[in-house]
């Protein structure tokens, strides 16, 4: 049975509940550094939270503006686009029997070695700076959009590791409910706070943290401070790759494994009927009985005939007698009589 906590959904997230918090907290992090370094670097967008980024893109379409904003209104297709790839790479790997957590992984690391590789690419090939930007920024909300996707499709039982509106939302409400417990009479209406809160704050704190450093190597190394975020996603890859090829093997070495598939029992009528209800002949040879139909069956154990009607001068038993009908046997009393 998977621990509690663990999702019983078609191909969800079986881990342990230690390691899908550790997880999100390693998640967290990846998504706070990534976020900070996109907005250093990318002159003010958020890769992890496109909310923002899709009011900007109403406020310039309203404006008048659009083609000003065209390097932010690139985000969204690619953010779309990322989220759509990660759903099919899902289910693909769902049908192949293996978890969805590693592919989607790789797919993250992919796209964040990408945007660390941006600005040495742009200087390499002498590009303009409008370029650059859109390779860097599609690739760090790709990387995002993967993410994204991955809360959703692996990692459910998990808490948000991109927006952190959520979860602090939750840190606050906890922490006020039990100042308040404290403070005032407990009444049975009160509301219980929730046992997520450690997980909670852990993964809220390493997105802060992560996106302090994350900002500050930024401005001193560009895109290519991405490299940690990266490595990072690249191990979490590697570790639930391993473990996928642990559970195959083990579920190839069980001894169910060897099982091959029951046979299907044949009711042919000569096997599933018993011996006292075969043909005569059979019965007696205790030969074994071949493929009859039912109304052959039935026409060998039928009665057998009635014998015929004796000629005149014969003696009739008794129970020949009764077979004779009533109005003959009425007759031949009135001849007895004479």
């Amino acid at each position: 049975m998977p621990a509690p906590g663990a999702s019983l959904m078609p191909g969800a997230s079986l881990l342990p509940s230690a390691s899908v918090h550790l997880h999100s907290v390693l998640l967290s992090a990846v998504a706070g550094y990534v976020d900070a370094a996109g907005f250093a670097s990318l002159i003010g967008l958020f890769p992890a939270h496109l909310t923002g980024e899709l009011v900007g893109d109403a406020i310039a379409f309203s404006s008048g503006h659009a083609r000003d904003h065209a390097t932010h209104l690139w985000m969204l297709p690619v953010f779309v686009g990322s989220v759509a790839l990660a759903t099919l790479a899902a289910r693909l790997l769902r049908r192949s029997g293996r978890r969805p957590l590693a592919g989607l992984l790789t797919l993250v690391t992919v796209a964040l070695a990408l945007f660390s590789l941006s600005d040495p690419l742009a200087h390499l090939l002498h590009e303009s700076a409008r370029l650059a930007m859109l390779v860097s920024g599609g690739c760090a909300v790709a990387a995002m959009g993967f993410q994204n996707a991955m809360m959703r499709e692996s990692l459910i039982t998990s808490c948000p590791t991109t927006v952190m509106t959520g979860n602090l939302t939750l840190v606050v409400i906890d922490l006020a409910d039990r100042g308040l417990n404290k403070i005032l009479r407990p009444s049975a209406h009160d509301r219980r706070p929730r046992s997520r809160l450690g997980p909670v704050s852990a993964a809220l704190t390493a997105f802060l943290g992560c996106a302090l450093l994350g900002a500050f190597l930024t401005r001193v190394y560009g895109s290519a401070s991405v490299v940690l975020p990266t490595a990072l996603t690249g191990m979490l890859a590697v570790w639930a790759l391993r473990e996928d090829r642990a559970r195959l093997a083990q579920i190839q070495n069980s001894p169910l494994a060897g099982l091959g598939s029951a046979r299907v029992p044949s009711f042919e009528p000569a096997r599933a009927w018993p011996e006292s209800l075969l043909p005569r002949a059979q019965a007696l040879s205790h030969a074994p009985a071949g493929p009859e139909s039912m109304t052959q069956l039935r026409s060998a154990q039928a009665l057998p005939p009635a014998p015929e009607a004796p000629s005149n001068g014969v003696t009739r038993s008794p129970l020949e007698k009764r077979t004779i009908s009533g109005t003959r046997l009425a007759q031949r009393f009135r001849d007895d009589d004479k």
